[in-house]
């Protein structure tokens, strides 16, 4: 038990200070973007994601679950935390990264408590705050995650074929996850997976052309992903209804209104 509470409390410190590391590395006069920098990066994010992977197997290791959830869960972090990183090189190195850094890591240490807490109950259903950490996570990650896969686009005029393609595995792992931790029947889960897929393809390519900074066009479809992911999941669970459209509509218009009018001051 007390092992456990090391790895929960050490592991956002240590993935804390790999990141504060690289940022004051990189901001090195003596070094400054040289391929040395490069590849202390490229090593730092390795050593990061070989790091969560053995957290994820330690807390895991003795939890009554599959081998293949076990990846699922290490999935889940390098997510969380590698969307974050992505998402922080395409801006200003100022104050800012220092907070997505924190954030990275408050989110990772919520995390792992979670996982220490134990992901199932004695029926082998997954307990309900993972289903909810993972429902919120998600937004997160494909909001970071995406508006990174827009930047390389507006910045380094990367194929936008190439980045759908990525898109496209990124949303085919995230729903696979949420779908599987949701306790739902997975014949008509793997229908929902497809199509949702499908509809927020078509929606990622459209928004490639709207005249927006990229944070704001990853916010954009990241409240898209939550009106999709949102009607999924109740219709998953039978238990959607015109209360919960006019929520899930209500919400995700109002936040794309909310975002397309400030859109002007980014």
């Amino acid at each position: 038990m007390r092992s456990k509470r090391a790895i929960v409390l050490i592991a956002p410190l240590v993935q804390l200070f790999l990141l504060e590391a690289v940022f004051f590395w990189s901001q090195s006069r003596l070094i400054g973007f040289l391929p040395a920098s490069s590849r202390f990066l490229y090593l730092t994010l390795i050593f990061l994601n070989v790091f969560l992977a053995f957290c994820v197997w330690f807390l895991l290791r003795i939890q009554p679950i599959r081998w293949l959830d076990k990846i699922g869960f290490m999935f889940w972090a390098w997510l969380l935390v590698n969307s974050i990183v992505l998402f922080s090189f395409l801006l200003p190195k100022n104050l800012g990264l220092h907070f997505l850094y924190f954030l990275a890591s408050l989110i990772l240490f919520y995390y792992l408590r979670l996982l220490s807490i134990g992901v199932v109950k004695t029926n082998g259903q997954y307990r309900p705050p993972i289903i909810s950490f993972a429902v919120f996570s998600s937004v997160l990650i494909v909001f970071f995650l995406f508006s990174f896969f827009y930047g390389l686009e507006s910045y380094l005029n990367v194929s936008v074929f190439r980045l759908c393609l990525a898109m496209v595995m990124s949303l085919l792992l995230i729903f696979y996850l949420i779908i599987r931790w949701s306790n739902a029947d997975w014949s008509s889960g793997a229908l929902y997976l497809l199509i949702d897929c499908l509809v927020l393809t078509e929606i990622a390519w459209a928004i490639f052309f709207l005249p927006f900074h990229f944070i704001l066009i990853g916010a954009v479809f990241a409240f898209c992903f939550y009106i999709v992911s949102g009607l999924s999941r109740l219709a998953l669970a039978d238990k959607l209804s015109s209360q919960a459209l006019k929520f899930y509509l209500s919400i995700g218009l109002g936040g794309l209104l909310l975002i397309l009018l400030t859109a002007q001051w980014v």
